[in-house]
């Protein structure tokens, strides 16, 4: 089977990138599927034709794919009709609602333009999968992120903790989260107040304003590929989401599949990555139990279920190794592949 996929993802800084199409095109290329992406920093899609290896143009691939963070504003129907005649089925990767219905993003006309031509959407969550069919209409095949565990595991235990001696809580992710992470903030003063000596409170990648008053280390974004070291910092990842924001209903959890995946080495002699706290929604419940981390039902409780975690030190680490072994048993993509290679055969074929 041929794929060509394109991206503005940057291999190596991009977790977009690496997760939805670096690490299962790496697998399939080692089961002898043909998959190639090219990766452009310009948004005219016509111009990533000028990079088609000869093989496409002399007979075209099986499948060709456009990433979710590859997207124009000018009409690009030409472009579209091209590849249909070369023969290829037309395929959207995308793990985020682009649909702007419930978030504007800004490419949701160009995502309607594609998909109005595309034969089907690969997705990474079931409400995903049904936003988008439907909004377009089109056959949409569900592929779990995953991850190269073992990968994951030596880049983490291979950096140093710089914070040793108390429990690193925190959060970690990008301004989009501006809405969710206000969700804790009180109860992160009620940490300070009540733990202070014995917790560090850390951000990473962003800091919002309303976490200036609070005593809190942040930790500068680095690239994708030494972001598992970053996550090593942590003890307890917390991981809010408004549920009022529909959305946040399409997110996949990946957050808290990374930092369980985070492996080091803990005070009883085991591994285990940091400990997740997330908002009980579905995209968290296909990763966390009562035995790899805490799902917080009601936002009153964010402080209860934390605190507990302070107080029971047996808890925090038997979380943090079951939660590490549950990754590499369920998330790890020399399995996983195989999802993307049966979708993309259920394509191929028609």
């Amino acid at each position: 089977m041929n794929i060509v996929a394109y991206t503005q993802g940057d291999p190596g800084h991009s977790a977009l990138y690496e997760l939805r199409l670096g690490l299962p095109f790496r697998e399939m290329r080692k089961h002898g599927h043909q998959v190639d992406v090219f990766t452009r920093t310009d948004r005219d899609i016509k111009r990533l034709t000028t990079s088609w290896p000869q093989w496409v143009e002399s007979g075209g691939p099986d499948i060709q794919v456009m990433h979710r963070n590859v997207y124009s504003t000018s009409k690009q129907q030409d472009t579209f009709d091209q590849m249909h005649e070369m023969g290829s089925k037309l395929v959207y990767e995308i793990d985020d609602d682009p649909t702007d219905k419930h978030r504007e993003l800004g490419y949701g006309d160009w995502v309607a333009e594609f998909m109005d031509q595309a034969d089907a959407a690969i997705v990474s969550t079931p409400y995903l999968r049904k936003v988008m069919l439907e909004t377009y209409n089109k056959p949409t095949y569900v592929c779990y992120s995953h991850l190269d565990t073992e990968t994951f595991g030596q880049v983490s235990l291979a950096q140093s903790r710089s914070i040793p001696d108390r429990i690193v809580i925190g959060v970690v992710g990008t301004r989009t989260h501006w809405a969710d992470w206000a969700v804790i903030v009180d109860t992160l003063h009620r940490l300070v107040e009540e733990y202070g000596d014995r917790v560090v409170l850390a951000s990473a990648g962003y800091k919002p304003a309303y976490f200036e008053r609070l005593p809190m280390v942040a930790f500068q974004p680095v690239e994708y590929a030494r972001f598992p070291g970053l996550l090593r910092q942590f003890d307890i990842v917390l991981s809010p989401l408004d549920r009022t924001d529909l959305f946040n209903w399409s997110k996949s959890g990946v957050r808290a599949m990374e930092c369980m995946a985070a492996a080091r080495e803990l005070p009883n002699g085991r591994q285990g990555g940091a400990v997740p706290v997330c908002t009980d929604l579905a995209m968290y419940r296909r990763l966390i139990n009562k035995k790899t981390g805490v799902l917080v039902k009601n936002d009153d409780d964010w402080y209860d279920a934390v605190a507990r975690l302070i107080e029971d030190n047996v808890l925090r680490q038997n979380l943090s190794v079951n939660g590490l072994k549950w990754v590499r048993k369920n998330r790890d993509i020399a399995q996983g592949y195989k999802q993307w290679s049966a979708a993309y055969s259920t394509i191929a074929g028609g």
